[in-house]
C-alpha cells in the first residue's frame, strides 16, 4: 500500500516528492521493499501521487519488471520488481 507525502513527511525525509510504502506485499516484498520506504520514480518517471504510479506500473506488460528508485534510510537505491503475470 502506498501513499502520498505530506509536506511534513517531506521536510522530515527531505525530499521534494515520492511515495510512501505503508505495507508490501506479493512481488514488491519479495523484491526487498519495504515498510517506510520511499519510491521516488517507476522506470525514470518520477512519481508523487499514487495514481501516476497505477498508470506507469499498468503500462508494463504483464511478467516484465519494473525499476523503482526507493529512497530508504537516506540513500537512493533501484530495486527491480517483476510485474505480476
Amino acid at each position: 500500500m502506498l501513499s502520498e507525502l505530506t509536506p511534513d513527511e517531506r521536510e522530515v525525509l527531505q525530499t521534494d516528492g515520492g511515495l510512501l510504502v505503508r505495507s508490501a506485499r506479493g512481488p514488491a516484498l519479495k523484491a526487498g521493499i519495504r515498510r517506510g520506504d520511499v519510491i521516488v520514480a517507476i522506470n525514470a518517471g518520477k512519481v508523487d501521487r499514487v495514481a501516476d504510479f497505477n498508470k506507469a506500473l499498468a503500462e508494463v506488460d504483464p511478467g516484465g519488471t519494473v525499476a523503482l528508485l526507493v529512497l530508504r534510510a537516506g540513500n537512493l537505491i533501484y530495486v527491480a520488481v517483476r510485474v505480476p503475470g
